[in-house]
């Protein structure tokens, strides 16, 4: 499907006024020092993307190099580290917004205050996703757009079932029980032993009210209960302990599953498959609420950039980039190629009004409501991450209770 635009004039006018948002910075003592080094995770068609971007930024910024360095995201924070351990810090980070604690914590991440020139942040960005660039009352990065979980559902499994598309957690236990019949299951969400299993438990956590720094509560013992019902019950599958949404809506596509929790990622893939193979489908927000009419509390996913260099000259550099790479003609690109919405409110009417990201509407109608995953934890959040994984995984094949599960943690 081709991308609508808006009219030029508006468009025009919309990145003209917002590109002034983000100061610019004077750089005639960085001609020495020009010379960056990016470190980043990104792989497929969206390093494809990057490496073009960076090309892009070289042309129009005569004097700059930009040397990108790609290792796998399992073993990023910990080549970070070793980097500036050996003193040579990369100099533009692309980060997993949670791992901002911890690399500020250690020294890695550079401040980026002095560059927002007394702007208000707060009035800019969607409360949550600016709260993860933010930590000890510092500011240590942008952040680039985010993505999100939301519900897809079979509209032919439902209408069949007489069933009304669920919007808090007993109604989607109700709606999974009943949908699990004749070879489809009711409902399904990546539980693999990896970030997705936490993050999709979340939103059932803190709808509930409880948090990642209360994990000993009844309320979390509760949570835990329900979400490990689905697959002791056979209402999902169990080999979702080993899928992660790529896994996922494929199945779905063909009718295996009733509904299910994909990431936004995702959605542009499953939308063109969908309408190829006649498939009828919705995406709503999560169920994760505990009353109707309430809004869900979810987490978000997305990176970061942030500065690792350690002298003021590079630190100033690397802003250049930081800076270019957030202009809205820039930013609006990267997010659709990302599977991902801004999180930039000046962007956000400009996204919204292209037709071509209508698939998206339910991750925006999130975003307002939405919560940092290290928002208690800080940097430990990813240490009781790996620990919950293991909890959820154990509850759903019934090797442990939700009370013990988490009384290891």
């Amino acid at each position: 499907m081709s991308r609508q635009q808006t009219s030029p004039t508006r468009r025009s006018v919309l990145l003209t006024a917002t590109a002034l948002i983000i100061p610019s910075i004077r750089s005639s003592r960085a001609q020495t020092t020009n010379k960056l080094v990016l470190l980043d995770y990104i792989g497929g068609q969206n390093a494809q993307t990057l490496n073009e971007y960076i090309a892009r930024f070289i042309e129009e910024n005569p004097g700059f190099e930009i040397s990108r360095q790609r290792v796998p995201q399992n073993q990023y924070q910990n080549v970070v580290l070793q980097r500036a351990a050996a003193g040579q810090p990369a100099d533009i980070l692309i980060i997993d917004n949670p791992m901002t604690p911890a690399l500020a914590d250690a020294g890695i991440l550079q401040p980026i205050d002095e560059y927002l020139d007394g702007l208000d942040m707060d009035k800019l960005y969607y409360p949550g996703p600016l709260s993860s660039v933010r930590w000890r009352g510092k500011t240590y990065a942008l952040p680039n757009g985010n993505n999100a979980e939301v519900l897809v559902y079979n509209k032919r499994l439902l209408d069949a079932a007489r069933l009304s598309v669920p919007t808090t957690q007993p109604e989607l236990a109700e709606a999974a029980a009943k949908l699990t019949h004749g070879g489809v299951y009711g409902f399904c969400a990546a539980a693999y032993g990896g970030e997705e299993c936490t993050w999709n438990w979340l939103p059932y956590l803190w709808n509930r009210g409880g948090d990642l720094d209360e994990l000993h509560s009844q309320t979390a013992v509760d949570a835990l209960a329900y979400w490990g019902a689905f697959v002791r019950r056979g209402y999902s599958p169990a080999a979702q302990l080993s899928w992660q949404t790529a896994d996922i809506e494929p199945r779905f596509v063909n009718g295996q599953l009733a509904m299910a929790t994909i990431g936004s990622w995702q959605l542009r893939k499953l939308d063109k498959e969908a309408k190829a193979s006649g498939l009828e489908y919705g995406i709503a927000v999560l169920p994760s609420a505990t009353k109707p009419g309430d809004k869900p509390i979810i987490p978000f996913g997305g990176e970061v950039v942030a500065i690792g260099a350690m002298q003021p000259e590079k630190a100033r550099a690397a802003w250049r980039f930081i800076q270019w790479l957030h202009k809205p003609q820039m930013q609006l690109r990267l997010i659709e190629q990302f599977g991902e919405v801004p999180n930039y409110l000046p962007m956000v009417d400009e996204f919204r009004a292209d037709l071509n990201n209508a698939i998206m509407t339910a991750v925006f109608d999130q975003m307002p409501n939405s919560r940092s995953r290290t928002q208690k934890l800080g940097a430990r959040y990813y240490d009781v991450s790996a620990r919950l994984t293991v909890a959820i995984q154990g509850v759903m094949t019934g090797m442990a209770n939700p009370k013990s599960a988490l009384a290891a943690i």
